[in-house]
This record gives structure tokens, C-alpha cells and sequence, in this order.
């Protein structure tokens, strides 16, 4: 059985509406020993990254599953309509106002409804993050529930992209989608239509815990998207979800084609507020730093400063993995791999990495043999990006003992 440390952290609670404003003056904890704190307790929380139907009104209904990684009263952390655009990094709202029910349902087939300083409706702008008032349901650990969630905005939707679907997750959407946060419908998902590939979900998943819980940002290695296919049906999608995902808490707010430099107190107030719900938070910024030749020694400073956006916390950084260029990638000695031009960067960058950080290692995991500067046959399909089996070994190989930085 995998262990566990219990830590504690002093957090400081998130208004039930938080302006962008209001996100740039929220503090992150420093560690407060033996007291639980107020965090994650499920995984899959997420960040919209694509948006619709800007201008126009728009509503959707969701129903996500989770399963509790501490006995808790669980509540969703509620992002209002915006969303992370990929290759820029920036948080953008999608102008408008909004209007929010959400319930939780535990079991199956029974809901409680969550409110909202007192109200069965939120209401908010284009841009905020709601967290409804505290419940009396409690679901224990390894419990399965479900967030149910309507929300309507006068200026169109936001979204994820490739979200990892599980058994009796659902989405409706359009411009007259009913509310069914309190049940309705038929079907394993409530009335609520297949999610496909997209999904509107909370940032995160809070109540009382003194487990660790982990907030990973970066690229699209980190989110998974698109590359990372949720075969298996367990929800967990992208480079941190693979390896604490089931045991852990976590959000993955990776965004595809970022980079590290783009990672600001500007571009992202509301992703360092929420880091308040987690005890750690984990980076695979680096990637394309390397790609568009950035000097290893400029990002190098650049994850240093993003360490520095959350004082207190329990900071890890993932190695790079290998960057190649080729047509097939499957042989098994590596011979239809060549290293792109800034592989040597990487090289550097990962020396450093493991250097000034605690890190866990990617690189090692996913590698031909030490040094190779190439990917096992079969574990990448364009050079870059890693296929189910490097991420599947990557779980495995930075679980545990295996891992410097050990998940105690």
C-alpha cells in the first residue's frame, strides 16, 4: 500500500466570488504542523482552454465523477467563463455575466444541493471563481460522487479540450440547456448526453484533508491532451494525473504550447489563488522553452521565478523529456530517431534541473538508455510528445521509492 505523510497547511479560504482583483492579493500558506487545511480532495480538477460562441448567450450542464481521496464534505471550485487560449498563457474572460447551480451527488441517484451565500443560484462575472457555502453530505475516501453543474453566460462558453472521460460523466449544451443539478433524465449520466472530447469541469475539488494534494502546471505533456489517451477509462489524463492520480488530489492546469517565460503573476492570478487548495505544486514548463531555442540557463531563471509565485508550498520540477526528429519513432535501438537541433539545451536544461530543484525525472523514465537523447521505441508518435506508454511508466517509475523526491 502506498504510503502516506500527513501534512498540514494553513490556507486561506477563497471568497464565494474572486475577482481577478481579489486573486492577486490571495497569499499562499507556509506549513502549519499537525492541523488539517482547507484543499483538494478528488482529482481532475481542470482549466478551460478553448472557448465558443463569444457574444451570444450559452449554457451547459455537466456531470464529472470523482473519487474522494480523503473523507470529506466536498465542493467544486467553479471557474465563470473563462478560460487559458493555447500557445499564449494568459487567463481571458469571455466577457459577460453569469448565472450557476451546481449539486453534489452521493450515492448515485441522491443530490445535494449546493448554495451559494445562502442563494440556490450564483451569479457572477465573466472571469470569476465561485466556491458555494460548505455542505453537511460527507463522502468517504474511495467514495465515488459526482459534481453536477449548470451554468449560463450571456457571452458564449468555455471548455477543455480532450477531457479524459469516465463512466457517467455527461454534458449538455445550447442555448436553452435545462438544469438537471438536481437530477432528471435517464441513462447512467443523469439525462446528460456522452461528453465526446470536450467538457466544462471545476478548477478543483476542496474540503478539509491533511493529505497531500498536487496542482501541476506546464504544457500540453502536462495536460495530456490529445496524447495521453484515456483508454482505460480512470480519468486521469497527462503527466501528473498519471503518477498521483487514484491516490492523490490533484488539478492538472496544463495549457498546450506554453511556455515557461509566459507564466506570470499577470497572465495567471487566478491559477496561483488557487494553488491556497493544494500542498504542492509540480511544473513541466521547459519543453518548448528548449524547442524554440531558448538558452537552458534563461529558462533556468524562468522556473525560478515560477517558484517563486507560491511562497510556502512544496515545489517539483519534472525533467524534460527527450526532443527528436524522425517519421516512425518505433524502432527498439532508437535508429529511427535523430535529436533535434536543441536536444543539447535540453541536456543542459535537465542538469540544472536536477540541480536547483527538487525534481522528478522524466527524462529517466521515458529514455532510450542514459544519455541516448532518445525515447524508448514506441513511446513518442511526432518526437515530442509521449504516447500511453511513457506516460502509463512514468506513473510507475515516480511513485514511490522510485522517485527522489518520494510521495511519502
Amino acid at each position: 500500500m502506498k504510503s502516506i505523510i500527513k501534512r498540514a497547511w494553513a490556507v486561506i479560504l477563497l471568497s464565494a466570488t474572486l475577482s481577478v482583483a481579489q486573486a492577486q492579493t490571495i497569499s499562499n500558506p507556509a506549513p502549519a504542523a499537525n492541523a488539517t487545511y482547507l484543499g483538494a480532495v478528488a482529482g481532475r480538477g481542470v482549466v478551460a482552454n478553448m472557448t465558443a460562441n463569444a457574444g451570444s448567450p450559452y449554457q451547459t450542464m455537466t456531470r464529472t465523477g470523482y473519487v474522494a481521496t480523503e473523507t470529506s464534505f466536498p465542493r467544486p471550485v467553479l471557474g465563470l467563463n473563462w478560460y487559458v487560449p493555447q500557445a499564449t498563457n494568459v487567463e481571458t474572460p469571455n466577457g459577460g455575466t453569469c448565472t450557476t447551480t451546481a449539486a453534489l451527488e452521493y450515492p448515485a441517484g441522491t443530490y445535494t444541493q449546493y448554495r451559494f451565500a445562502g442563494a440556490a443560484t450564483g451569479a457572477g462575472n465573466s472571469g470569476d471563481v465561485v466556491v458555494p457555502d460548505p455542505i453537511t453530505t460527507s463522502v468517504p475516501r474511495g467514495g465515488n460522487f459526482w459534481v453536477r453543474w449548470w451554468l449560463s453566460c450571456t457571452s458564449g462558453w468555455t471548455y477543455r479540450g480532450n477531457f479524459p472521460a469516465r463512466p457517467g460523466d455527461g454534458f449538455n449544451s445550447g442555448t436553452a440547456t435545462a438544469d438537471l443539478t438536481m437530477g432528471g433524465g435517464a441513462g447512467p449520466a443523469g439525462g446528460l448526453g456522452n461528453i465526446g472530447s470536450l467538457h466544462v469541469a471545476p478548477l478543483a475539488i476542496i474540503g478539509q484533508t491533511s493529505r497531500r494534494s498536487f496542482m501541476g502546471i506546464g504544457d500540453s505533456i502536462m495536460s495530456g491532451g490529445g496524447t495521453d489517451a484515456a483508454s482505460d477509462y480512470s480519468g486521469h489524463q497527462g503527466l501528473l494525473a498519471r503518477v498521483v492520480g487514484g491516490d492523490y488530489a490533484y488539478s492538472n492546469l496544463g495549457v498546450s504550447s506554453t511556455r515557461a517565460n509566459q507564466f506570470t503573476a499577470a497572465n495567471a492570478p487566478r491559477r496561483i489563488a488557487l494553488a491556497a487548495y493544494f500542498s504542492d505544486v509540480v511544473s513541466n514548463y521547459g519543453v518548448n522553452d528548449s524547442l524554440n531555442g531558448i538558452a537552458a540557463a534563461t529558462t533556468l531563471t524562468e522556473l525560478q521565478r515560477i517558484q517563486t509565485l507560491f511562497p510556502g508550498k512544496r515545489y517539483t520540477q519534472f525533467t524534460i523529456s527527450p526532443i527528436v526528429t524522425g517519421t516512425t519513432f518505433t524502432a527498439i535501438d532508437g535508429s529511427d530517431q535523430t535529436a533535434h537541433t536543441n536536444a543539447g539545451i535540453v541536456d543542459s536544461l535537465n542538469t540544472s534541473i536536477r540541480i536547483n530543484f527538487d525534481y522528478w525525472d522524466f527524462r529517466a523514465a521515458v529514455e532510450l538508455a542514459p544519455g541516448s537523447q532518445k525515447w524508448r521505441g514506441g513511446w513518442t508518435g511526432d518526437g515530442i510528445h509521449p504516447l500511453p506508454p511513457a506516460y502509463r511508466q512514468a506513473g510507475a517509475a515516480m511513485y514511490g521509492p522510485a522517485s527522489r523526491l518520494p510521495l511519502q
